[in-house]
């Protein structure tokens, strides 16, 4: 498992996740609002970034299943590198949300239409849309991602680092047991 504060885990999480929640979060609406009908079934390098981004958010769950975390402090407070543990944690807690941010319906959507498999859609009268608008509308999905509170948290405050918190602690065990052998006890004189 990896240290969440390690130079692998920031790196990944600071630098490839960022940047793909950016992209997300910046062309995918202005996309959205200008993008021209059908414009999502042409091979362009927006179409390849979206592949791209579909690729970083899948094996960001991957990755997620190997980084380490800590324990509420009722429990302890250590840090789990247990990959079991942190799996059945991230089954419990946000791997939901990044399987949805993470799944390609656009990419399904387009080999069905490829396959055709995808039957037309008749619009009610006095109305307009496309598949086209309609996998746009999908691709903000992926902004789920943000509701995950330790990205942007992460992205800017430091992590406090498993050597850290060990040192924290001992240190905070050796000042109360330092502190308990200093009191003064009283002695009785008969």
């Amino acid at each position: 498992a990896f240290s969440p504060d390690g130079l692998i885990a920031r790196a990944w999480d600071q630098g490839a996740v960022a940047s793909g929640v950016v992209f997300v979060l910046l062309v995918t609406p202005v996309e959205l609002a200008f993008a021209a009908p059908g414009a999502a079934a042409l091979y362009d390098a927006l179409w390849f970034a979206n592949r791209a981004v579909e690729i970083l958010f899948s094996a960001d769950v991957a990755f997620r299943t190997c980084v380490a975390y800590r324990e509420p402090e009722d429990e302890g407070g250590r840090w789990v590198f247990s990959t079991r543990r942190i799996f059945a944690r991230y089954v419990r807690t946000w791997l939901a949300v990044d399987l949805v941010a993470a799944t390609p319906i656009e990419l399904g959507l387009w080999g069905l239409r490829r396959l055709e498999l995808l039957p037309a859609i008749a619009a009610p009268a006095g109305l307009s849309y496309s598949y086209a608008s309609f996998e746009s509308l999908l691709r903000l999905l992926r902004l789920a991602k943000l509701l995950r509170p330790g990205h942007i948290h992460r992205w800017l405050l430091p992590a406090p680092s498993p050597t850290a918190a060990r040192a924290a602690q001992a240190q905070t065990r050796t000042a109360t047991s330092t502190s308990s052998s200093s009191t003064p006890t009283s002695s009785s004189t008969s």
